[in-house]
């Protein structure tokens, strides 16, 4: 006999899984907070490897504080971010509002509906959320 109920959750609740994102998925403090360890580690090694994504096309899978895109974006052909956060796309917005190669997707990763938002190939993708 098959069973209606449904297997736990993969994901955690915060990360606006598992697929449709409702009010209480779409509010972060990523946006609020220093830029995180394992982001200063991808910086890092950005500055030393710059051939590696220089005049490329960067995505930023969750990208927080912005604090990446404020850093790089300049010398990108473009940087993609991602997020599910209301509150991180304002603060992109008012921090690159007028970087014409950086563009935000409000995007839940974990449905592969919205994948179609995520246009062309990219040479350089970012994802640092541990969580996820």
């Amino acid at each position: 006999m098959e069973s209606d109920a449904q297997p736990p959750s993969l994901f955690p609740s915060d990360c606006g899984a598992p697929f449709d994102l409702k009010p209480e998925n779409t509010i972060t403090s990523w946006e609020s907070l220093p830029t995180s360890p394992a982001e200063v580690a991808v910086f890092d090694f950005l500055r030393s490897e710059q051939l590696q994504w220089r005049q490329k096309r960067l995505l930023h899978v969750g990208m927080g504080n912005s604090s990446l895109a404020e850093t790089f974006a300049a010398g990108l052909a473009e940087y993609v971010g991602i997020t599910i956060s209301l509150p991180e796309i304002e603060r992109f917005k008012s921090k690159l509002a007028n970087a014409g190669n950086a563009h935000v997707i409000f995007l839940n990763k974990y449905d592969p509906r919205m994948y179609p938002k995520i246009r062309g190939d990219f040479d350089v993708i970012v994802d640092t959320s541990l969580k996820s």
